[in-house]
């Protein structure tokens, strides 16, 4: 019995600490302003005052509370749960949402899915507001926490938010011992995430699983020399055994669109790429940047500049999607791989860029003067830059 105990004692640790890696994030990225963890308790005044309990409390920017219970096994828990959540939100009235969190990988999924399902359908009654896993957690949190602003300030936040919550999957120590299966308690943090990209990662830079001893990822990654981001979101570094490592550069696409912008320069750049010498090429560049657009730019015009691009497409897709051939640091702000990924239906695909081109490709995908991407300009700056957009492929 004292080891089963034990055994669930830590298999609640490192669930506990899933939780924990995400609120880290969250606080990371500006979304909250901290949490609380531990039996916090509440009592009915005239009684004791340790009768209700809350697992961990978040507090948004605006002081606003919710309450966070998770478990790693459902049994007769919820009814618990449920009784706690009750009084709770009757005593105190700054909790505005109580949320169940589960673990996405644990052995009772099966169970807490149809529990959610069942939630979501009306089919529960409670006093909880959300039963989500831990992979939807911080899409959650984040969503509450940006309502009200713009839609595009929402855009720009959730972009780099994303890329913040992909250094953290790399960088757990929980989803490391799941996927070299060292620790046969470990909990992941999106592990189907994690998995993929290190299993991908293992076999383009002939890494064993087995020797992999610590990842370190970050999003600190250099500017470039003019100022601007580098393709490189994200930089990880794999320590293998016997001092060994890998350094490896990640582009990360976190849209629900069909097409994002993926570059944006003036066109004294796209020539200097491309063909500094092509005097033909930088005259259509240029009166394209003028025009700002296809319709104005002139149906003539559009098939000359599709002609003077011919020969450089294939620069153009690595420039464009991997920084190749730009003024970046080819091993850190060059980008060796991208990962797509939509928070709505939490799909993802993690490719190397020479891979998801080709795949483009296959897919047929149709941009603008035979290249994969549509040519426009962004908000403010028609004459000034050329700004291009990209299919993402789930």
């Amino acid at each position: 019995m004292t080891s089963d105990n034990s055994l669930k004692w830590e298999h609640g640790k490192n669930r506990q600490g899933v939780i924990k890696e995400i609120l880290d994030v969250c606080i990371k990225t500006n979304l909250i302003e901290g949490y609380k963890e531990g039996l916090l308790k509440w009592g009915e005044p005239g009684y004791k005052k340790d009768q209700f309990y809350v697992q961990t409390l978040i507090e948004f920017k605006n002081h606003e509370f919710w309450a966070l219970y998770s478990s790693t096994t459902l049994r007769d828990r919820m009814k618990m749960v449920y009784w706690d959540v009750f009084n709770v939100k009757r005593l105190d009235e700054n909790i505005s949402n109580c949320l169940f969190v589960y673990p996405k990988d644990c052995k009772e999924v099966k169970k807490f899915e149809k529990l959610k399902r069942d939630f979501d359908a009306g089919q529960i009654y409670c006093n909880l507001d959300y039963i989500v896993s831990t992979d939807e957690l911080f899409t959650l949190i984040q969503e509450h926490a940006l309502n009200g602003l713009s839609s595009g300030s929402i855009k720009g936040r959730r972009g780099n938010n994303f890329e913040k919550f992909v250094s953290a999957v790399l960088s757990s120590k929980n989803n490391l011992a799941k996927l070299n299966e060292t620790n046969s308690l470990a909990i992941g943090n999106s592990f189907d995430m994690f998995e993929m990209v290190i299993k991908k990662i293992q076999g383009e830079e002939s890494i064993e699983l087995t020797q992999i001893s610590k990842i370190v990822a970050t999003t600190e990654v250099p500017r470039l020399p003019s100022g601007g981001k580098p393709k490189a979101d994200v930089f990880a570094t794999i320590y293998l055994k016997d001092n060994i490592y890998k350094e490896i550069s990640i582009s990360c696409k976190q849209t629900n669109d069909d097409w994002v912008s993926v570059h944006e320069y003036d066109w004294k750049e796209f020539s200097r790429v491309l063909n500094p010498n092509d005097k033909k090429l930088a005259m259509f560049l240029s009166l394209f940047q003028k025009k700002g657009g296809v319709q104005s730019f002139g149906k003539e015009n559009c098939d000359l500049l599709e002609n003077a691009l011919s020969p450089y497409l294939e620069k153009l897709n690595l420039w464009v999607l991997g920084g190749l051939g730009g003024n970046g640091t080819l091993d850190v702000q060059c980008a060796k791989y991208i990962l797509c990924y939509n928070d709505t239906n939490g799909k993802f695909s993690f490719h190397t860029i020479i891979e998801y081109i080709q795949l483009l490709k296959e897919k047929n995908v149709q941009g603008q003067f035979g290249t994969l991407f549509k040519w426009t300009y962004s908000s403010g700056n028609k004459g000034k830059t050329i700004q291009l957009k990209g299919r993402v492929l789930l």
